[in-house]
């Protein structure tokens, strides 16, 4: 077994590489540095009679065995396409078992993904380095990264505060029980205080001694149900959320995670695949996990069936959840082997993946309205019954306590307090949020988010404070001298629409070069729109 250590051909840095009267086809060459690796794979490979090509099971891999394939086609080898999407040892003998051919169809998205990608960086860049300086680059999609962060910075900076207030009171029943309980509605709206004259207004009705009615008391029994097991992005920004790490070291973790650690039983994989967009996983995995849940916590914390969560729309589907590859391996099992960074992902991909078919976690819920006139105050109360799931997951919900009412009962304001807040604009990004943005609107793909990410704070487009993504003097001036030019080339719903078609690509439901041609045309347009202007 012998590694090309990721791509061993790409287009080349000194041209533009990509032939646009002849169906855009691109010119590979090989990368500089990777002339080494690549004899020795051919002096190793020389007198197999079968080379098997396992790069990651995604465009990027795909590409990867093309270019390999390529250089191996001399040597009269059989040439086949395994694919691991978990590194243990059995997964591994069953890929070599079932391998396949290179994926035409993949080939040709990721071929089309790269183009695009080069047509847009090449013609669009030199547009700010006559206007800045030279040096600077657009990219297809961290353009639109950047402006999702640059129109949030707009916003802060035009955003106009205005005051407000809330309140809480504290009330006391005839059996001299206390419960709180926060401003609610105004004439049956929900909402705030909004002015000084009605703040003065409420405050001349109300008051310590004030006499208010429960007009409604409800007991409910809900249930939370447990999110789904990890994806890529949901990964990344729980990484993010819970331990400050950013999408590339959460990435390269779990890709050592993934390829494999050495164990006291040997070295294994502990994790699947860990670029993906769908939830699902199969049976025969989700059947070992709820062994292992009877087995830790009993028949009572297990799902009655087997939780099947569904896929957003729009899904590749090509992979699964990122889930362990042997439940039995637990985290605190393997704590020794593993770096205190390694066992937090672990940790956390292992949880989630654990609580995914455990049981509805259950609550008993109180809700108190309190009326005076036309002003209503709500108490709310929330306690766990059983705790089901979230005693792997830890985010047990204990809040309130409001005492057994009945509506009609008169409650007295003990005592209140008027709040004075001030409206916010919402706010700045955090590498979770951004991620999680950029999913929701279809920037971007699994394999791509860490690396638009690091791209952004690598050019000095945006810079990160107290955990918040902030765009630089320098990623605003680009912004500001690309949207005006190219507003929908970078625009939200064209990438996202780009996306979808390189998904089509990859099924072989469109022609690559059909993509480009549809793309190409309008865009040259604006660009000599935009040269003339500069």
């Amino acid at each position: 077994m012998i590694s090309s250590r990721g791509h061993i051909k790409d287009l080349p840095k000194s041209r533009i590489g990509v032939d646009v009267d002849n169906n855009f086809n691109p010119t590979y060459i090989k990368i500089r540095g990777k002339a080494k690796i690549i004899q020795s794979i051919k002096k190793a490979c020389a007198k197999a009679s079968v080379i098997y090509l396992a790069p990651d099971p995604d465009r990027e891999g795909e590409a990867i065995a093309q270019h390999l394939a390529e250089e191996l086609d001399s040597h009269g080898s059989t040439i086949k396409r395994a694919l691991f999407y978990e590194i243990t040892p059995e997964h591994v003998r069953d890929a070599l078992n079932n391998s396949t051919e290179i994926n035409g169809n993949l080939v040709n998205a990721h071929k089309a993904r790269r183009v695009l990608d080069r047509l847009v960086g090449y013609y669009t860049s030199p547009i700010l380095w006559a206007i800045i300086k030279r040096g600077l680059s657009a990219g297809r999609v961290q353009s639109v990264a950047l402006r999702l962060i640059c129109e949030r910075e707009n916003e802060i900076a035009t955003f106009v505060s205005t005051p407000y207030w809330t309140a809480e009171a504290e009330f006391t029943t005839r059996e001299n029980e206390n419960f709180k309980a926060n401003l609610w509605q105004i004439d049956k709206t929900n909402r705030r205080i909004n002015s000084e004259k009605e703040l003065n207004d409420i405050k001349q009705i109300l008051s310590k001694g004030v006499e208010f009615t429960i007009t409604s008391f409800k007991i409910n029994n809900p249930q939370r149900t447990p999110p789904p097991p990890l994806i890529t992005s949901t990964l990344q920004q729980e990484a993010s959320k819970k331990f400050h790490f950013s999408a590339k070291k959460t990435m390269v973790i779990a890709q050592q995670l993934y390829e494999g650690v050495d164990l006291p039983q040997g070295r294994m994989g502990l994790i699947s695949y860990m670029r993906t967009d769908s939830v699902r996983v199969n049976e025969n995995t989700l059947n070992e996990l709820r062994d292992q849940i009877i087995g830790k916590f009993g028949k009572e914390y297990l799902a009655p069936n087997i939780r099947i969560f569904k896929d957003r729309k729009h899904v590749q589907s090509g992979h699964e959840a990122i889930h362990p590859t042997k439940i039995m391996i637990e985290p605190d099992l393997v704590k020794g082997s593993l770096t205190p960074d390694q066992y937090r992902i672990y940790k956390l991909i292992y949880d989630r993946f654990f609580a995914s078919q455990m049981a509805n976690a259950k609550y008993r819920q109180k809700e108190a309205i309190v009326s005076h006139q036309n002003i209503d105050f709500r108490s709310e109360e929330s306690k766990p019954v059983f705790h089901g799931y979230q005693i792997v997951s830890g985010d047990i919900i204990e809040r309130g306590n409001v005492p057994d009412l009945t509506q009609g009962e008169i409650v007295v304001i003990n005592n209140i307090e008027f709040i004075e807040k001030k409206t916010e604009p919402s706010p700045r990004y955090t590498e979770a949020s951004l991620i999680k943005k950029m999913e929701e609107n279809g920037v971007g793909r699994p394999s791509t988010y860490a690396h638009i990410m690091d791209t952004l704070f690598n050019r000095y487009y945006i810079k990160k404070i107290d955990n918040k993504i902030q765009a630089s003097e320098l990623g605003m001036q680009v912004y500001n001298i690309l949207i005006p030019r190219f507003d929908d080339i970078f625009e939200v719903s064209f990438t996202a629409d780009m996306e979808k078609s390189l998904d089509q690509i990859e099924t072989g439901k469109t022609a690559w070069t059909d993509i480009l041609h549809k793309f190409y045309e309008p865009f040259i347009a604006k660009l000599n729109a935009a040269k003339e202007e500069v």
